[in-house]
């Protein structure tokens, strides 16, 4: 057996090479249907998140796949898995990079950034940002033909509000509509209008993106671009989990009946495998486990009780607890030392780009057990599910998950503050990011198989 097989998917949410699947004999069912060392008993599949290239995820699913293997082995030797367990692993891949010279796991302040040349610009961000259009679509080259050149004409001197107007414009023209939306507030920062956008921007240059934190006005721009596809990728992780990934689940119950299932994802990950199983057909319980590893999206998803908001307005995942779609409870795995989530992901969802937002939280009081929050910009990867207090129960890890509670419990957040190692204050960017993209506690992964056996336990 491989690793891990991967699973790769197109913008519009087909699988870009079949025999993935079903190709013989190294083919996802094939390798369900016959495997010579016994059957598979357990099916894995995990989803890296946002601005991920083919090699970062080869590097994130050799990661992933090394450290569960370690916990499982431990878990047969202490007698808690049978040692008839045999696992697969699947690593969904699905286009989620806006550009090569952008990073998914930043540790250090970058160079100053250089473009491409302008037709390999336009043709890299054409299936990003026009998925539908053709390759040699006129108005889309004339669009972000006009980008590259006032991003050319800006590598040092940060233009100013009434100068950025075209630029945001053009990009608002390109503004996805996400039928997976799962913010319960309905602002976020490409909804205002062009000229309050352009002044968040030239006041975030002012204030946050200032000489002292050697950021020339090509970087900034190529951030607020970056930032942009946010709402690209965050409705393409909904829309790959539920048309591309959705349909498959079944299949692969159909073809080993007796296997456990379970869906682990990272970021926006973790929206693509919520959307597969809340939007799976067949049999209920869809999966065994849905675990949810700093989730970039709504802390509210899953909840009928949304403050500030009608009662009509729910969660779009409220199915996944209240139709019994997974066998285990929902598993949360959030920090609020998690930057990406606990300051960006608002900021994504702010109306007007304040920079006060941007880093709220970074030496604020430190919090190590759970806590209510009415934040309608909060992200689950922050401050774990809320609003489903009376089915959910908080651990602080490493503490173990007290089974005697679990009777009417369909939710776990766990709490890793308590893990983390502190940010550096003296690295803006580590800052900014924080432990987002910090997987290496074996105590993560020994929670996360924990979770996955708790329906053999009992």
């Amino acid at each position: 057996m491989l690793d891990w097989y991967p699973l790769s998917f197109q913008c519009d949410c087909t699988l870009l090479y079949p025999d993935q699947l079903n190709g013989y004999p190294d083919g996802i069912i094939p390798i369900l249907q016959d495997q010579p060392d016994g059957p598979i008993t357990d099916l894995w599949i995990l989803s890296y998140g946002w601005n991920t290239s083919i090699e970062e995820g080869d590097a994130f699913y050799e990661h992933w796949v090394k450290m569960l293997n370690a916990e499982i082995e431990g878990a047969k030797q202490k007698n808690l898995l049978p040692q008839d367990y045999l696992p697969m692993f699947i690593g969904v891949y699905w286009p989620s990079k806006i550009l090569a010279d952008t990073t998914s796991q930043p540790t250090v302040p970058p160079a100053v950034a250089t473009l491409p040349n302008r037709a390999d610009f336009i043709s890299t961000l054409r299936p990003i940002f026009a998925p539908e259009a053709q390759d040699d679509d006129p108005t889309f080259a004339q669009d972000f033909g006009a980008i590259y050149d006032f991003l050319a004409a800006h590598p040092v001197q940060k233009p100013q509000a009434d100068e950025l107007e075209p630029f945001i414009n053009t990009l608002k023209k390109y503004q996805p509509s996400d039928p997976h939306s799962d913010q319960p507030g309905p602002s976020n920062v490409l909804d205002a209008n062009v000229a309050a956008i352009s002044q968040g921007i030239t006041n975030a240059f002012a204030s946050f993106f200032s000489p002292a934190h050697n950021s020339p006005a090509l970087n900034c721009l190529l951030d607020f671009l970056r930032v942009f596809s946010f709402w690209t990728m965050k409705a393409r992780a909904g829309m790959v989990g539920a048309q591309g990934l959705a349909p498959l689940l079944g299949s692969f119950k159909e073809t080993n009946s007796g296997m456990h299932m379970h869906l682990l994802g990272h970021s926006f990950g973790a929206k693509l495998v919520t959307s597969a199983v809340a939007n799976a057909p067949g049999d209920v319980p869809v999966a065994d486990s849905l675990i949810l590893f700093q989730g970039a999206f709504s802390q509210f998803a899953f909840s009928r009780n949304i403050p500030g908001v009608p009662p009509s307005v729910v969660g779009p995942y409220v199915n996944v607890i209240e139709n019994g779609l997974i066998a285990n409870p929902l598993a949360v795995i959030y920090s609020v030392l998690d930057g990406a989530n606990t300051n960006l992901y608002p900021l994504g969802m702010e109306p007007i780009l304040q920079p006060d937002l941007i880093l709220m939280d970074l030496n604020g009081s430190k919090r190590d057990i759970y806590q209510k929050s009415g934040e309608l910009r909060g992200a689950i990867g922050a401050n774990g599910v809320q609003g489903v207090d009376d089915i959910m129960l908080p651990v602080t890890l490493p503490n173990e998950i007290d089974k005697s509670a679990l009777s009417k419990i369909r939710c776990i957040n766990l709490n890793r503050t308590d893990l983390v190692q502190r940010v550096d204050n003296a690295n803006l960017l580590s800052q900014m990011i924080g432990a987002h993209n910090d997987y290496s506690e074996p105590e993560i992964f020994h929670s996360i198989v924990e979770v996955s056996r708790l329906n053999r336990n009992g």
